[in-house]
């Protein structure tokens, strides 16, 4: 399943991974995109339920390794989530989330790459522990 993220390195190629890897825990897609540079991402809207929380899964092209940053975007507000020294070993992708009540209503995702490229892929994921 890597193996087409790496080599289609497409948003779709990536959708299809976190599908199989997270299955269920994986909720509706918000967003995706490939970046290079710098870009924020437009995102749909969370459905706010308490238990709701971002998650993104990325993954950096390697001949273009680089540090790069990736943060959830509210207007000018701006919540850094992480910063990535370079890219994760051939194969490995990584995946960050926050909960959407730390910001309310974000309206896209920011990756700053300089001169590299990611690939991600944002969607929500919800706290099963109530059933």
């Amino acid at each position: 399943m890597m193996n087409s993220v790496r080599t289609e390195f497409t948003p779709k190629a990536l959708r299809a991974y976190v599908e199989y890897v997270y299955g269920d825990e994986a909720g509706r897609f918000l967003g995706s995109a490939v970046v290079e540079g710098r870009k924020t991402v437009p995102i749909a809207e969370v459905d706010g339920a308490p238990a709701t929380a971002y998650a993104i899964t990325y993954y950096c092209d390697p001949a273009h390794d680089v540090p790069f940053d990736i943060g959830m975007q509210q207007g000018r507000r701006y919540r850094q989530m992480v910063h990535v020294e370079g890219c994760p070993k051939l194969g490995d992708s990584g995946t960050v989330s926050m909960a959407e009540s730390q910001l309310s209503g974000a309206t896209g995702v920011t990756v700053d790459a300089g001169r590299g490229r990611v690939l991600v892929v944002v969607y929500e994921i919800k706290d099963d522990q109530e059933n």
